[in-house]
């Protein structure tokens, strides 16, 4: 098998490979960015005032680490409709940040009646805290961080495997 072939046969295992870093990244960045936006569109929402049904905590850990979440559940009427929510921000989710968690829990624990602001154009979407946190930014740069890896290994083994090696023929030999 010649070297080129070699090299060949070698990237069908690096590119699909780099496509998963590439993929899951890309994914992250645009899910976090998502989310932010969300959070902030959702300022400019309707409000309107709640009630807290429940407030739980749930758990999930592993041999290295322990992540947590706090669970919510309100109901809300608009319009003379009853709906239920439990999104806190759209950002918001199961992390290892207890700063995060402990604040939530402890207000939404005592609770009895919140502030939901509500989508007008699609009431039965919701959530209780809006704007920009920059926490958050910590999962746009975890996907970015993925996304240039894949990119960048892909690039550096695609040259390393494909590219011109042949010094020899830039040389010219007077005597």
């Amino acid at each position: 098998m010649g070297r080129s072939r070699m090299n060949k046969s070698i990237l069908y295992i690096i590119v699909p490979l780099c496509s998963i870093f590439i993929t899951f990244g890309g994914w992250g960045m645009l899910t976090a960015l998502r989310d932010m936006l969300l959070g902030l569109q959702a300022r400019d929402w309707p409000q309107t005032t709640g009630r807290v049904l429940s407030v739980g905590s749930k758990s999930t850990s592993d041999i290295k680490t322990r992540s947590r979440e706090i669970r919510v559940r309100y109901a809300y009427s608009v319009g003379g409709h009853d709906y239920e929510g439990s999104t806190i921000h759209p950002a918001y989710g199961s992390s290892s940040i207890e700063q995060a968690h402990c604040g939530v829990e402890s207000l939404l624990r005592s609770a009895q009646q919140v502030r939901v602001y509500y989508d007008g154009s699609q009431p039965s979407r919701s959530t209780l805290s809006v704007g920009f946190y920059s926490g958050t930014l910590s999962t746009f740069f975890l996907g970015f961080l993925f996304f240039a890896a894949g990119i960048a290994f892909l690039l550096s083994f695609w040259f390393v495997l494909m590219g011109d090696w042949d010094f020899a023929r830039g040389i010219t030999v007077v005597r």
